[in-house]
């Protein structure tokens, strides 16, 4: 006689915690192989990431994760928190969590698979954390409570002093006008400065030659060492100026 344990392929009896926290990276390898990407979640993450990656796409600039309770939105956030971004403190490793997704996505589904890989590229920092764990509880009644979070948890990430938001201003606008200075200083002295284009005239060339000879862009950035990303935005800044001058 055949039992439920023998026709699953994991174990039944394996611990599982049911609620998923933001700031705890312990379960995090568990999280995201018991994460499942149903047909509407694929959709919803192909749009997502299509937007984010697409380079001169939407500058919409949040996501609205709506849901009854229990229905995974905490689980979903967590897992594009690492997708789109490393996350400080945690052991799991941005781009271990896009490959385990990419296994995830059938080979079927070109454009998800290749979303997930164009993401992984952009570098980015996720800051993820509990609303609850951050909020000061003497405040969590005013109108601008979760507007003191956010802004708290953005000036600690900075390197600022996030509890104290003016004064944590008043260091980053210390630091704008000194950087300000500098570069004034720098251009009086016949220094441009700057960092050096990433996709130079001559590979920019060298692109377009293995594009017109029948190579997408990802396989011409693979041959010519650059990123995906980089080679899109060149290609599309050029195409701009070109269509400007005629």
């Amino acid at each position: 006689m055949t039992t439920i344990e023998q026709i699953l392929a994991k174990d039944i009896g394996r611990p599982l915690d049911g609620v998923v926290k933001a700031s705890n990276s312990a379960q995090l390898s568990t999280e995201v192989s018991e994460y499942v990407i149903t047909d509407e979640v694929a959709g919803h993450l192909t749009d997502l990431l299509e937007a984010y990656t697409f380079p001169g796409g939407p500058q919409a600039n949040g996501v609205w994760i709506a849901g009854f309770f229990g229905s995974g939105k905490s689980h979903l956030l967590k897992m594009l928190a690492y997708l789109l971004g490393e996350v400080s403190g945690s052991d799991v490793a941005r781009a271990d969590v896009v490959r385990a997704f990419i296994d995830k996505v059938p080979v079927s589904e070109a454009i998800l698979r290749g979303a997930l890989e164009r993401s992984a590229s952009i570098p980015a920092r996720s800051l993820l954390f509990n609303i609850d764990e951050k909020v000061d509880k003497n405040e969590k009644d005013q109108a601008d409570a979760l507007l003191k979070v956010f802004l708290q948890v953005f000036y600690d990430a900075a390197g600022f002093f996030g509890r104290a938001p003016h004064v944590a201003q008043f260091e980053r606008d210390l630091i704008r006008e000194r950087t300000n200075a500098g570069l004034k200083a720098a251009r009086e002295r016949g220094s441009l400065g700057g960092r050096r284009p990433v996709i130079t005239p001559d590979k920019l060339r060298k692109a377009r030659d293995h594009i017109a000879a029948g190579l997408t862009v990802r396989e011409a950035a693979t041959r010519l060492k650059v990123g995906k990303t980089a080679l899109y935005k060149a290609l599309e800044g050029t195409a701009a100026e070109t269509a400007v001058k005629v």
